[in-house]
């Protein structure tokens, strides 16, 4: 089957890490770029569960996984839900447009979005960090975006940074940065309310 503009006919299994706005954030940006495919979001067993509150509210389909997130453990969790043909989104990546490609068999150049059919075929254009210029239809911010340090901002804080996203803004932002801020904002009331 053909996998549409919207993501119909795409299974997509979201490989959390604990972190659970990171989480959120590629959901929601999937839910909202891809909103026909079936989103799966493959959840650590951690004690810290409790902050994936969102998750339960919507009534998203989770699977719980023990150790890292790895190729290793999507193929499982898609194995153990019976998921054919996943396309497989780490956490710190984000759907920032439709669908444009013709095929979906490979991994991205970043390494953050990959299916389980050919694991060494690059597809051009389907992933890239966000501090590269391009077109592409997933965009990763595994280690930081505009100034903000990833690592940097999780060892200060349990926030998320959505409601400072204006901060981040610059004249130096990549596009991808800029449509990665625009989400950030756009989803900081949802989540806000989501675990309040």
């Amino acid at each position: 089957m053909e996998v549409s503009k919207t993501g119909k006919n795409l299974n997509i299994i979201l490989l959390a890490t604990d972190n659970p706005w990171m989480s959120f954030a590629c959901w929601y940006s999937l839910n909202r770029h891809l909103p026909d495919a079936k989103i799966l979001v493959a959840l650590p067993r951690s004690p810290k569960i409790h902050l994936f509150r969102w998750l339960f509210r919507l009534s998203i389909p989770y699977c719980p996984y023990t150790g890292v997130p790895s190729k290793e453990q999507a193929i499982e969790v898609a194995k153990s839900r019976e998921v054919s043909e996943p396309l497989v989104v780490s956490a710190c990546a984000m759907a920032v447009k439709k669908l444009d490609l013709g095929s979906l068999e490979g991994i991205s150049q970043d390494r953050q979005v990959w299916t389980l059919f050919d694991k060494e075929k690059i597809i051009p254009g389907l992933s890239q960090d966000c501090r590269v210029s391009g077109d592409f239809v997933f965009v990763s911010y595994k280690d930081s975006i505009s100034y903000l340090t990833i690592t940097d901002w999780e060892k200060t804080t349990y926030t998320e940074p959505f409601g400072l996203s204006y901060k981040l803004r610059s004249s130096i932002n990549t596009l991808n940065e800029k449509k990665i801020l625009d989400l950030w904002a756009e989803m900081a009331s949802l989540y806000a309310f989501l675990n309040s």
